[in-house]
């Protein structure tokens, strides 16, 4: 959490066990309460801070691959447009029982509240069912299994190959496509480019990398595929907002913040 926009190559999945939470993305502003829940697509810039002290909130990064077994279709192409579009859902109190409420106020930590994302996901999987503030995708949305392989795989490439040249042409050539058809697919599911979609996981490494090592931000601008200095400098505060430094003092210093409460 912290006032600097950002996303994540997953979705992200926040539940406000106590108190209040305040989510900002780029075009709207929400508010959850005690016992309610957001999803917040992985394209969707954001950011988050509590509204009270005392707040707590648990937060699931939430991605979609498709298993080898009869009934994970149905189940795939309902999550995957759902975590990769572009609309934040806000679920109500009256999503979870209160048994559920009560152990994750009393024991934030326990390992058992994993349940919670099992409930979240039956609930995206009974569609009409749920109450939230957007539609649920129909029949026509759901990818077939062709496409969700090419996807799964893109992912991969982008996380393991994200600091090296990786072309347009390169990826084409992985999926058997042209680089027509890549480029078109890319856009359709992601609504972006592919060069867009490996900077903002530079980015996301960079931030990371600044928040748990001591590396120089120089050391750092190599590790995730820059070339130039200056130009990983500059790229980052556009992104950001502030410089690596800066993010990097930031960062530490709520952290420190979190180990005092």
């Amino acid at each position: 959490m912290g006032t600097m926009y950002h996303n994540h190559m997953y979705a992200e999945m926040l539940f406000c066990a106590q108190g209040s939470l305040i989510i900002h993305t780029e075009e709207q502003e929400f508010t959850i309460g005690e016992g309610e829940m957001v999803l917040i697509p992985r394209t969707v810039r954001h950011y988050s801070k509590t509204a009270f002290p005392g707040t707590v909130v648990k937060v699931y990064g939430m991605v979609a691959e498709r298993c080898d077994c009869r009934n994970a279709a149905d189940v795939f192409g309902l999550l995957s447009p759902i975590f990769s579009g572009s609309v934040v859902r806000v679920f109500p109190k009256s999503y979870l029982s209160p048994e559920l409420l009560d152990q994750c106020k009393e024991k934030p930590d326990d390992p058992s509240n994993c349940f919670i994302v099992s409930r979240f996901l039956e609930g995206l999987q009974a569609g009409s069912k749920v109450d939230c503030h957007a539609p649920m995708p129909t029949g026509n949305e759901l990818l077939p299994e062709r496409e969700i392989k090419r996807l799964v795989y893109l992912r991969e490439l982008i996380n393991s190959e994200y600091y090296t040249d990786l072309s347009l042409h390169r990826v084409a050539s992985e999926l058997y496509l042209s680089e027509q058809y890549a480029a078109r697919i890319i856009r359709k599911h992601y609504g972006t480019s592919l060069t867009k979609l490996v900077f903002a996981k530079r980015m996301e490494a960079a931030a990371k990398l600044l928040m748990t090592t001591d590396d120089s931000a120089d050391v750092i601008s190599q590790k995730v595929g820059f070339r130039s200095k200056s130009g990983f400098y500059r790229q980052f505060r556009a992104h950001f907002g502030v410089t690596p430094a800066m993010y990097r003092r930031l960062a530490r210093e709520q952290s420190t913040e979190k180990e005092r409460v």
